[in-house]
């Protein structure tokens, strides 16, 4: 295995001369096509107004952190936009799936959005008006982080998988911002999917479903 030298890693990256471009993120097959081009296009962290140099790395033999930015000079470095929960295992593939359909769904609704967004700690922000939308596929704290995303300015909305069914979600569902989610084949709605591993992007659909009834 290729050691990496540089400890400190990052998720996100953008193109130095692009200031205002979408930040580039490592689990988005476009952006990362991007970032591996030759020439190799000139990064720097996320962070605006930093302007540390950074690479893109990919090493298929570890499992937690396959592709990564790191910093161009151990020189050089900084504490913005540090991974969440590095070491503490993998994202799940339907996880960082379902992410980044649906920043690719806010993107073409005119919004710009940020997978696994570092500042609010969202799975997606929206920005202009600020919004975090959650990914859960296993029961959560969800009152307490809703808060602590709202503390931020925020608005939050809450995508829990079918079949997730405890104490916890149900009052989530019923009492705060949320929806039911299952991917669907677009053509048949009656079939479940699972995109992330079958290869069926292309007629792969998420439906939503939600309530407007409140739990006594």
């Amino acid at each position: 295995m290729e050691p990496c030298e540089h400890q400190l890693i990052k998720r996100h990256a953008r193109l130095r001369h692009q200031p205002d471009a979408p930040l580039l993120w490592v689990s988005d097959p476009a952006d990362w096509a991007l970032v591996r081009k030759e020439p190799r296009p000139p990064l720097v962290c996320p962070e605006p107004g930093c302007s540390v140099e950074l690479i893109s790395y990919e090493n298929p033999n570890n499992h937690y952190n396959p592709r990564i930015f790191k910093f161009k000079s151990v020189s050089h470095s900084c504490n913005h936009w540090e991974p969440v929960g590095v070491g503490g295992g993998p994202v799940s593939a339907e996880h960082e799936w379902l992410q980044l359909y649906l920043a690719r769904l806010v993107r073409t609704l005119g919004y710009t959005a940020t997978p696994e967004h570092r500042p609010t700690r969202a799975d997606v922000f929206v920005y202009d008006p600020p919004y975090c939308l959650e990914v859960q596929l296993r029961s959560t704290q969800f009152k307490e982080r809703t808060a602590q995303r709202q503390a931020k300015g925020a608005s939050v909305c809450w995508f829990i998988r079918e079949g997730l069914d405890t104490d916890i979600v149900r009052r989530a569902l019923f009492g705060l911002p949320s929806v039911r989610f299952r991917f669907i084949d677009r053509d048949d709605p009656a079939v479940r999917l699972t995109p992330w591993d079958s290869g069926d992007e292309d007629t792969a659909a998420v439906e939503v479903f939600g309530t407007v009834a409140y739990l006594e």
